[in-house]
This record gives structure tokens, C-alpha cells and sequence, in this order.
């Protein structure tokens, strides 16, 4: 075998499992959602609202334990009977589920530590059950967090969890500092 061989079967094999490679070889997601949700109130229209949302993602393969995900969402109405706080519809009811395209989540993730990944971008962040921090998922447009978190599974029947968030989009799509 000739050295140029063995260069070439060297360097195929090492960008194979390279920066390239994570990049065209990861994951894409899709999601839809469609929704139909009624409201009656003393004093106003029936709010009718149909809504479809849609999650379309892409996640990187590991490249040196780092990836990359970035996820847009899309909120249509299809049947806009309905006050979404932004349409300034106020005969109706609201239901805030406004239509919007935007970006849902888009972080960098590193999992070089055992057990352990940290996460820094806007991220989906649930704790327990959502009640009092989580991404409002039963709304079409889901609140999403600014922040860094780590979150280690090293120890038996104990998760570790830690965040700083700097900003909220909330299911209004407004960018809010986090309190």
C-alpha cells in the first residue's frame, strides 16, 4: 500500500466522524399541531379558533461532544373567531394562541462531562411539572428560556438541575427579562 493510500484512508476516516460529518448528519424534527378551541363568556362573540402549529427542527451530530440544535415554530389560524391579545379582536374572548413564525429554540449543547450536559441558547426549560416553570405546552406558541442550564445524571435516584435564564419568550412571543 502506498503512503498517498494510506492518507486518503486516513483522512476519509477522520472526516468522516468530523465537523462535516456532525453537521450533515444529524436529526430533523417535525411537528404539527392542530388545535380547536371554543370559548363562551357572558357578554361577548363565541371565540372559535382552529390553529395548526408547526415545529420544524435540526439537530447536529456530535462533533467533539458539542451539538447544535435550532428549532422555528409557525402558528396559523385557520379560523380566526377569536381575541389571540394581539389581533385586537376584543368582542371575542381570548385565546392566546397568535399567529406567528418564529424562532422556538436554538441552543449549543456540550456532554464531554460523564453523565452531565450543558446547554446555553433558548432553550425548553420544564421542572417538575411545569407548573411553575415550564414551556406553557398547551398553548400553541410554547415559552421558551434564554439561559444556560446544566443537568447531571451521575447518581442514583438523583437528577441535578441548574439554570440562569436572562430572558423569557413568552407565549406571546415577546421577549421579556427573566425576573
Amino acid at each position: 500500500m502506498t503512503v498517498a493510500a494510506v492518507l486518503a484512508a486516513t483522512a476519509s476516516a477522520a472526516s468522516a466522524h468530523g465537523l462535516g460529518y456532525a453537521l450533515t448528519h444529524g436529526t430533523i424534527d417535525l411537528s404539527l399541531r392542530p388545535r380547536y378551541e371554543i370559548v363562551q363568556q357572558p357578554g361577548k362573540k363565541q371565540a372559535r379558533a382552529f390553529t395548526l402549529r408547526t415545529l420544524l427542527g435540526y439537530e447536529t451530530g456530535s462533533y467533539e461532544h458539542l451539538r447544535v440544535l435550532l428549532q422555528l415554530i409557525n402558528v396559523a389560524g385557520l379560523v380566526n373567531d377569536y381575541n389571540s391579545l394581539l389581533n385586537h379582536k376584543t368582542q371575542y374572548p381570548v385565546i392566546p394562541d397568535a399567529a406567528a413564525t418564529n424562532v422556538n429554540q436554538a441552543y449549543l449543547s456540550y456532554s464531554g462531562l460523564p453523565a452531565t450536559t450543558v446547554r446555553a441558547g433558548r432553550q425548553i426549560i420544564v421542572l417538575n411539572n411545569g407548573r411553575f416553570v415550564g414551556n406553557v405546552d398547551f398553548r400553541q406558541n410554547m415559552q421558551t428560556f434564554d439561559a444556560v442550564s446544566l443537568a447531571n445524571h451521575g447518581l442514583r435516584h438523583l437528577a441535578l438541575y441548574a439554570a440562569y435564564s436572562w430572558r423569557i419568550k413568552d407565549i406571546l412571543n415577546a421577549l421579556v427579562p427573566a425576573a
